[in-house]
């Protein structure tokens, strides 16, 4: 039942997710706010969703197949903007996040209905469960989806000499993608104490949200056409884990899982809310109301603003806003 009620839930979140892009045209209120919250609002359903998907499935079983997927599934949302930030054209797939939560609603309604034991019955064919038979379909989904991001990067950017829409490099994005997959898989492989097996849904949930953040920050520097750095402040409490293992554990390392946890958690949330604060102020917006702020709070637009986004987000929104007016 509890899977039933989850799934109506994010069947409405889905369908609000839609209907609010609808809104925003038929009431003239579409700004680089709404893209916003729509990718980054994606980004964190690709953090949680799939470890509710994994629970109804009985997927614990299997805890390095549920490894593998989960991040899996964190990279391939991160190829997915890096593809619109080397392209300058974000690109719908055959599979994507919405097709990704319709299949969990379909499982989660299955789970309801059976209990999650049907997903152990065994393939007549292949002889596997069914939990595993949807990770080899996965699998090769993902291969493919692979395949064609690569053949879009070896074409180059829409930037100068074949560069991103902030003219730099199409293969730097690799590098933050492989910091915040790299610091799960090490703490995996040389905890003393088995931490994932321990408490895997926890480690999941912690690395994450470091890879929402990621994938985040490419969502903004898409917007602004702005670079993006290699390290992000969300990294510290996965780079704290590492850490403690080098120096032998001196803590107690679900201790410091937890730290990481709540250190990302607050982290995404303040970059979040500050990103929405940040632009609502500079394009003369309310966040959650159609109407416009009074324009004593804009008096003097030359007056520079720190931004903690990326150090040029002001000037490249307007500059977005400008050539749209034009």
């Amino acid at each position: 039942m509890l899977a039933f009620v989850l799934w109506v839930c994010v069947f409405a979140y889905q369908t609000l997710d839609a209907l609010d892009g609808l809104q925003a045209r038929r009431t003239g209120s579409c700004s680089q706010l709404g893209e916003l919250f729509d990718h980054g609002c994606d980004a964190l359903s690709t953090c949680i969703l799939p470890i509710s998907y994994f629970i109804i499935i009985g997927f614990d079983d299997w805890p390095m197949l549920m490894f593998i997927q989960y991040f899996c599934i964190q990279a391939l949302f991160y190829v997915a903007h890096w593809r619109c930030y080397v392209t300058g054209v974000l690109a719908f797939d055959r599979v994507g996040v919405t097709e990704g939560l319709l299949i969990g609603i379909l499982f989660g309604t299955i789970s309801s209905i059976f209990g999650t034991s049907i997903w152990s019955i065994k393939d007549p064919l292949l002889g596997l469960e069914l939990k595993v038979v949807q990770f080899l379909v996965f699998s090769v989904v993902m291969f493919f989806l692979a395949v064609q991001f690569a053949d879009t990067i070896s074409q180059g950017g829409c930037g100068k000499y074949g560069t991103t829409v902030a003219n730099t490099s199409v293969l730097f994005p690799v590098c933050p993608l492989t910091l915040a997959l790299g610091f799960p898989v090490l703490v995996a492989i040389n905890s003393p104490v088995n931490l994932y097996h321990q408490s895997p849904f926890i480690f999941l949930l912690t690395f994450g949200i470091v890879s929402a953040k990621v994938s985040q920050r490419l969502v903004i520097a898409h917007m602004t056409k702005s670079a993006i750095y290699l390290f992000d402040a969300v990294m510290f409490g996965a780079a704290l884990l590492v850490i403690n293992q080098y120096f032998s554990c001196p803590l107690p390392e679900v201790l410091v899982l937890w730290i990481s946890l709540t250190f990302g958690a607050v982290n995404i949330i303040l970059y979040d809310a500050d990103v929405c604060i940040q632009l609502a102020d500079f394009l003369n917006i309310y966040v959650f109301r159609i109407g416009r702020p009074s324009s004593m709070r804009h008096n003097n637009k030359n007056t520079p603003v720190k931004s903690s986004v990326q150090d040029n987000t002001y000037k490249n929104s307007l500059r977005i806003r400008n050539s749209s007016r034009n």
